[in-house]
């Protein structure tokens, strides 16, 4: 699978580099340099390299999506948003907003929101995708500002992940958790109640040295239960 940082690699010859391997700093040095090389070739047009670029940007399974400054008009946007949208990206040119009708609806608020709050800096967030045939996939949103020499906002970008399978695993995750939970407190707090009546002499006195041995086991009980 190609991905940003390979064909970034590629393109400029640089690697953008994780510090302390988190995973978030590569984001950020990664846009970076894509804002570094794009804002180096400004002056020239689009892209010195315009043709290279595109054939590049059109090989990753990544979204790669880049505006005008005031996000009025799509300059390029690769075959990856057809594959996640399920939609033409001719859609998208022709509006610039069009994405938003397939946000997921209890999503689109949000994301309109979070999109206009960073319209002039970083933002980094997930969000829903309803394809034409109604299946859903999570998308990671990566949007990032590009300045001209002068400082002024000139290009905004996108780097769209499909992030689904992640999901998916996460949530079979918890779900495993949920109910390895449950099948374990169920039965120990069975055992306390049970440990509860010896304490309260259901068979009789208890000796000293028994009945500090069941407070232990339903300390460690209860402990086990707040987990």
């Amino acid at each position: 699978m190609t991905t940003v940082h390979g064909a970034f690699t590629a393109a400029w010859g640089v690697a953008p580099t994780a510090a302390g391997g988190e995973f978030g700093d590569h984001t950020r040095r990664l846009r970076e340099e894509i804002s570094d090389a794009l804002r180096a070739n400004l002056d020239r047009g689009f892209l010195e390299r315009e043709e290279q670029f595109r054939e590049i940007l059109e090989g990753l399974h990544d979204v790669v999506w880049l505006t005008n400054g005031s996000g009025t008009r799509v300059l390029f946007v690769n075959a990856a948003y057809e594959e996640i949208w399920g939609e033409p990206r001719a859609v998208l040119y022709a509006n610039p907003l069009a994405f938003l009708s397939s946000v997921h609806p209890d999503d689109r608020a949000r994301v309109n929101e979070t999109m206009a709050a960073h319209s002039t800096k970083s933002c980094d967030f997930e969000y829903r995708v309803v394809r034409p045939a109604g299946d859903v996939r999570w998308v990671w949103n990566r949007c990032y500002p590009i300045f001209d020499r002068e400082g002024r906002l000139h290009r905004f970008g996108n780097i769209i992940e499909d992030v689904t399978e992640k999901r998916q695993i996460i949530e079979s995750h918890e779900r495993l958790v949920r109910g390895f939970t449950h099948d374990i407190k169920n039965p120990l707090g069975a055992t306390d109640g049970y440990l509860a009546l010896l304490e309260m002499g259901i068979h009789g006195p208890l000796p000293a040295a028994q009945e500090e041995s069941i407070h232990r086991a339903r300390r460690s009980i209860r402990t086990a239960l707040d987990l």
